[in-house]
């Protein structure tokens, strides 16, 4: 029978809670010590550690900012670029299609009609690019 050596994770103590509770990153003790124990395993410097809460914490403000905006403008969330997969046997212009979700458009001062069958332009267009449209306006 093989064991294996599993480092405890360290809990997070009351001081240092205060502290994330006092930056508004309360959310991070969750994780915190996964994390820790994930940044000794991979030999992360402080700095890297450091990169990687801050961008998982990013990552989860985002989530639920877009969310946020979804629930709110009433839009099913399920229905967003982000978390859209293409099928193997759709063809459709990839580029095209990255460029419409990027809306650099809207910073060029132009415009975009996307046209298509009322299923596809009235409820599956017009909701991923409204949840798109909030990020760029944070």
């Amino acid at each position: 029978m093989t064991t294996t050596n599993r480092v405890a994770a360290d809990p997070v103590g009351a001081d240092l809670l205060r502290l994330l509770k006092a930056l508004k990153l309360g959310a991070l003790a969750d994780t915190l010590p996964e994390r820790a124990a994930l940044a000794r395993q991979h030999k992360l410097s402080h700095i890297g550690f450091l990169e990687t809460l801050l961008a998982d914490e990013v990552s989860r403000r985002e989530s639920r900012s877009a969310a946020l905006r979804a629930a709110k403008a009433g839009l099913d969330p399920g229905m967003r670029f982000d978390s859209w997969t293409a099928q193997q046997d759709l063809r459709y212009d990839r580029t095209l299609l990255g460029d419409l979700t990027s809306l650099r458009f809207l910073d060029a001062g132009q415009s975009a009609i996307i046209l298509g069958p009322g299923v596809i332009a009235g409820s599956r267009m017009r909701m991923p690019r409204s949840s798109c449209s909030g990020r760029c306006c944070d």
